[in-house]
């Protein structure tokens, strides 16, 4: 179940909409610089802290 592990908020830093899905539950999560911040699962976490965008900055960051 989503969330089961626990959660993390993050901040996303893209310039447009976007959807990603979570690596780990496969879960869709909508980002828009309307709304940048929101929380992923733990477990998705690890997958997505990774992705930068073309300057070489985190796509998201972790806020707690």
């Amino acid at each position: 179940m989503v969330g089961e592990k626990g959660w993390v908020l993050v901040q996303y830093n893209g310039e447009i909409a976007s959807k990603w899905r979570g690596p780990m539950t496969k879960t869709m999560y909508a980002f828009s610089t309307a709304e940048p911040v929101q929380y992923l699962d733990v477990r998705d976490w690890g997958g997505l802290s990774q992705v930068l965008i073309a300057e070489g900055q985190p796509m998201f960051e972790g806020l707690i």
